[in-house]
């Protein structure tokens, strides 16, 4: 067959590598060979390694086991353990896997189980602390534009979702967020004030862009309020002068005294 040159090197080293073992391929008693640990074993590429070992299992030459260990079905024709095919028979009907050390076996499906559970405990606090993450966020968006958006609705935790993946920190959200309000409240644009609009692609452009603001800040509407108290003085200083002017006026006509008013 195509290759086959290759995959008759491989066979033999796969069956020295097995001798240890009785036939089964084990990095020590725990640990099974992969693909890309046998590659670099044998010094072939994985992508030879791997339709090998599909070539040598359609052929009956290996039997991978529960626990991902690969036995070599015919070992025992090389270590004269038994030859002829009632003895194989027998030691299939047996089963492969009393081929391979017992505690190899329990302890494997012990720790896949192990496994399994701490790997779902962590999915279930990665999924706690994300929502979390969210309804904080989607908290801060409705308390400072005064809207009423949902933390579980499923796009909303999408995007927050692929912001935080990205590395963005709640913080980032909240600085975004407190930007485009000063910027958008007010205008035509306070309709983007949403999710959709701040979560999205340009969300590490708005993150940082300089923070403007166009509404009228505090201090100008004082110093306009100021401004306008000026003028009302001013304008008490005019007609106080020109009733001054208006007084002198009339004391020059009746000969009297002079008034005059100042402010």
């Amino acid at each position: 067959m195509k290759d086959g040159y290759l995959y008759g090197n491989i066979l033999l080293k796969l069956y020295l590598r097995s001798l240890k073992n009785n036939g089964c391929l084990m990095l020590n008693e725990r640990i099974p060979y992969n693909a890309e640990m046998l590659a670099t074993i044998t010094g072939h590429q994985v992508g030879t390694v791997k339709q090998a070992l599909t070539v040598f299992k359609d052929l009956g030459l290996i039997e991978v086991l529960d626990n991902g260990a690969i036995y070599m079905l015919d070992i025992q024709n090389f270590i004269g353990n038994g030859s002829s095919d009632g003895d194989s028979k027998r030691a299939n009907r047996r089963g492969i896997a009393d081929k391979c050390p017992t505690n190899v076996r329990q302890m494997s499906t012990r720790d896949r189980d192990i496994d399994r559970v701490r790997d779902k405990d962590r999915n279930k606090d990665r999924d706690k602390e994300r929502d979390r993450d969210t309804e904080n966020i989607i908290s801060f968006l409705n308390s400072t534009t005064g809207s009423k958006y949902k933390a579980s609705t499923d796009k909303t935790r999408r995007l927050i979702a692929a912001r935080l993946s990205e590395g963005f920190t709640i913080d980032d959200f909240k600085a975004v967020i407190t930007k485009k309000a000063k910027e958008w409240q007010g205008t035509d644009m306070a309709q983007y004030l949403r999710p959709e609009t701040l979560f999205g692609t340009k969300f590490e452009g708005y993150l940082n862009q300089p923070e403007r603001n166009n509404r009228r800040s505090p201090l100008s509407r004082a110093e306009q309020e100021r401004q306008e108290g000026i003028e009302v003085v001013n304008r008490l200083m005019r007609e106080y002068e020109e009733e001054g002017r208006a007084n002198e006026q009339a004391g020059d006509i009746e000969g009297g005294s002079t008034v005059t008013v100042g402010f």
